[in-house]
């Protein structure tokens, strides 16, 4: 009886440690994910301003473009 009785506790005790294990690795695994996630959303951000950013430069060079064609077509003395 007090063999068994010893098993059991050491079952028990071999859990509690299987499942603390299992905790922390779970824990761990959650903290990596959102460390991840804010680097992905960091990236995306990063992103999105670049494309903001040339968006802008693109119109900049468009209007600048739409001027030097103004002014050729007054040279030569075309209407537009």
């Amino acid at each position: 009886m007090q063999t068994k009785l010893q098993w059991l506790c050491e079952e028990v005790k071999e859990r509690e440690n299987k499942e603390k294990k299992l905790r922390r690795y779970l824990l761990q695994s959650q903290q990596h994910l959102k460390h991840f996630t804010q680097l992905k959303e960091s990236e995306h951000q990063s992103l999105f301003k670049q494309i903001k950013k040339q968006e802008q430069l693109l119109e900049e060079v468009h209007r600048e473009k739409r001027g030097m064609l103004l002014v050729v077509f007054l040279l030569k003395g075309r209407k537009i």
